[in-house]
């Protein structure tokens, strides 16, 4: 386990809520483990390193949407010692008066309305997803174009994830659940095509995104680990878009 010289200050209150969390150019969608006046937990399968700056997407309750900066002060690695989900715990950094005092109002509305939080797991958004740590296979947040080509309307999708075992796709085209799918998707800087055959295992029409998520079916281990490598190629270099803070910044909440 690695960790900062962060001490814990503030009472903690177990609940999820959904996060898209940048770092650099990557994104990748997750939800907090718990939260705090001053920052909180998200699960991740991929932790940043200690002291990066992030910023931080939430949704918090009545579809309130708020956007914070944070830096990395622990980090949980995958395959731990103390068989804990992976994750980053983050503290708010050089945020302004006003979205701080809704993140406070939000964490302060919570332990008056939930009380049991800061000992029993509160679920105040129902999950649009799976968990996104400790599944089969572990996802990418990354965005690519999809061509389907088994379906009538001539339409176009984008990743919002994928793994060796599936991904999900931005669409507002409706489909069934077991619907089967011939995909091309497409390299952002080649153009090159990798067909994938799929079926449809979940739709989503919530509010945190609307589209399907489907399985990757009838793919060898080869064939699986060759389109990993495929959708890691289009990732561009992060180096020059990390930003590291000292534990010490001022600007640390």
């Amino acid at each position: 386990m690695t960790n900062g010289s962060h001490s814990r200050r503030d009472v903690r209150y177990r609940v999820r809520i959904r996060v898209l969390l940048a770092i650099g150019k990557r994104t990748m969608s997750s939800v907090s483990q718990d939260v705090s006046l001053r920052g909180l937990f998200v699960h991740t399968d991929s932790p940043p390193a200690l002291r990066q700056l992030v910023r931080v997407d939430v949704t918090l309750p009545g579809e309130v949407k708020l956007s914070l900066n944070a830096m990395v002060v622990f980090v949980m690695p995958p395959r731990n010692e103390h068989r804990r989900p992976p994750g980053v715990g983050l503290q708010l950094y050089g945020v302004g008066r006003e979205a701080e005092a809704v993140w406070q109002r939000f964490v302060r509305d919570l332990a008056a309305q939930h009380p049991e939080a800061d000992r029993v797991a509160v679920e105040l958004q129902p999950p649009t997803a799976p968990d996104p740590v400790r599944r089969r296979h572990p996802r990418l947040a990354v965005r690519l174009r999809v061509l389907p080509r088994n379906v009538d309307a001539l339409i176009e999708m984008w990743t919002r994830d994928v793994s060796r075992g599936g991904m999900f796709l931005e669409t507002e085209h409706e489909m069934a659940v077991g619907a089967a799918l011939e995909l091309d998707v497409v390299h952002p800087h080649t153009s090159a095509t990798f067909t994938l055959p799929c079926i449809v295992r979940r739709v989503a029409r919530g509010s945190a995104g609307r589209g399907v998520g489907v399985e990757i079916v009838d793919l060898d281990a080869q064939g699986r680990a060759a389109f990993q490598e495929f959708a890691m190629s289009s990732i561009p270099e992060l180096d020059e878009d990390v930003s590291l803070v000292a534990d010490d910044d001022p600007s640390l909440v």
